[in-house]
C-alpha cells in the first residue's frame, strides 16, 4: 500500500462511498480503481475479439437446407399460451 494525498470532489466521493457500501473512503477509492481497471480490460478484450471487418455474407442462404433434429421431448412439448393483458380499472374521477 502507498500513502498519498489527492484532491477529490467531496460530493462525488460521498456518493460513491454511500453507494458502494464500503466502510472507509480508502476502501471506496480502491474499489473504484478496481472497477475502472476491470471495465477497461473488458473493453480492450471486446475490441480484440472484434474480427477482421464487415461481413458481407447471406445468412439466409447459409441456413437454407439445414434441418435441426430436436429430441421428441422438445418437439412434442406443449406451447404455453400467452395470457392476455388485463385491462386496468380506472378509479372514480
Amino acid at each position: 500500500m502507498r500513502r498519498t494525498n489527492v484532491i477529490l470532489d467531496e460530493k462525488l466521493l460521498e456518493e460513491a462511498h454511500r453507494k458502494s457500501g464500503e466502510r472507509t473512503y480508502s476502501a471506496t477509492i480502491n474499489r473504484a480503481l478496481q472497477e475502472l481497471i476491470r471495465r477497461v480490460t473488458v473493453e480492450e478484450g471486446i475490441r480484440l475479439m472484434g474480427g477482421s471487418g464487415w461481413w458481407e455474407g447471406d445468412l439466409a442462404e447459409m441456413r437454407r437446407g439445414r434441418e435441426f433434429d430436436f429430441p421428441d421431448e422438445i418437439r412434442d412439448a406443449p406451447v404455453p399460451k400467452t395470457p392476455k393483458p388485463r385491462k386496468r380499472r380506472r378509479g372514480s374521477r
